[in-house]
């Protein structure tokens, strides 16, 4: 990228090159930003899932009687 910068702007002028890295600057700060958000959705998912098997393992039976109760109680 920097040598087409470069390239554009011996063609261009300086003025214009500077526009273009620019343009070039802020769509590379974008794509680092959706990076970025894209990540924390993915720890929010995660955390999510954690979260809900934690819960699930607090609702488990203590033991096989405890089992055999629930199921004769139709507790699934």
């Amino acid at each position: 990228m920097i040598a087409a910068a470069l390239t554009a702007a011996r063609a261009l002028g300086w003025r214009a090159a500077a526009v273009i890295a620019a343009v070039i600057a802020a769509l590379a700060r974008v794509r680092a930003a959706g990076r970025a958000a894209d990540r924390a959705d993915t720890v929010q998912r995660i955390a999510d899932v954690q979260l809900a098997m934690a819960r699930a393992a607090a609702r488990r039976p203590a033991d096989r009687a405890a089992v055999v109760e629930r199921l004769r109680n139709f507790i699934f």
